[in-house]
């Protein structure tokens, strides 16, 4: 029974997921943040569509037999905490670096609450109370690094190859990795995008650091209590 319920939820948060991150795409509103047809573009709804797609494995993973999982536990662990850390900066960075600066009613909108909270929150529950034994090392924090390199490579790609402006008029989704605006090294419209892809790699590992530590924690005291 316990079984049945815990699909029936982890295929109510696939849909979620698919909702977000499609209401999103469709947004073809030029004055809204990540709207005309521009969502894919940014780091949100790409970390959010690695959320939908860990979601899709995990609910495979799970219809395994348990000779079979064994075999991809590692691998299984290792997702799950780079999907965690990715969605859990775009939390962060998004309340904490984009909001401050957005109009109220777009922060209020259903397909930011989605793609901004929901999605992330859910996710992150999804890492810390899950009966999966976990398989990794300090050192698999550095994974974490993966999904925030790749998505820089890709933005410094794309400004080079797209004639699609982002939000602003800018060839980049954010400001803080707007290299027209701010040079590599910085210059007077402030620190350059060398020190901020330093900075958020920083608190990548902060985020990985800390998700380790409190899945190591909650894991003890999960274990301690079924005792």
């Amino acid at each position: 029974m316990n079984k049945i319920i815990h699909s029936v939820i982890r295929i109510l948060f696939i849909i979620v997921c698919y909702v977000g991150i499609y209401t999103n795409i469709i947004d073809t509103n030029e004055n809204a943040f990540m709207g005309n047809g521009t969502a894919l573009n940014f780091y949100t709804i790409q970390s959010n569509i690695l959320v939908f797609v860990t979601q899709v494995i995990l609910f495979v993973y799970e219809s395994f037999s348990e000779q079979i999982k064994s075999r991809f536990s590692k691998f299984i662990s290792i997702l799950k905490f780079v999907t965690t850390t990715a969605i859990t900066l775009t939390l962060l960075v998004f309340w904490g670096m984009l909001a401050p600066y957005m109009e109220v009613e777009t922060l209020k909108s259903f397909s930011c609450i989605l793609v901004h909270l929901v999605i992330p929150l859910g996710m992150i529950f999804d890492f810390l109370f899950s009966k999966h034994k976990y398989e990794f090392k300090k050192k698999d924090v550095l994974f974490s690094l993966i999904p925030p390199i790749l998505y820089f490579i890709f933005c410094l790609i794309r400004a080079e190859v797209s004639e699609v402006t982002l939000t602003g008029g800018s060839r980049f989704p954010y400001w803080f990795i707007d290299i027209d605006t701010y040079g590599w090294l910085g210059n007077e419209n402030g620190i350059g995008v060398l020190y901020w892809v330093m900075i958020i790699a920083i608190i990548v590992l902060f985020i990985a650091g800390c998700l380790y530590l409190l899945n190591r924690r909650i894991g003890k005291l999960l274990k301690n209590r079924s005792n």
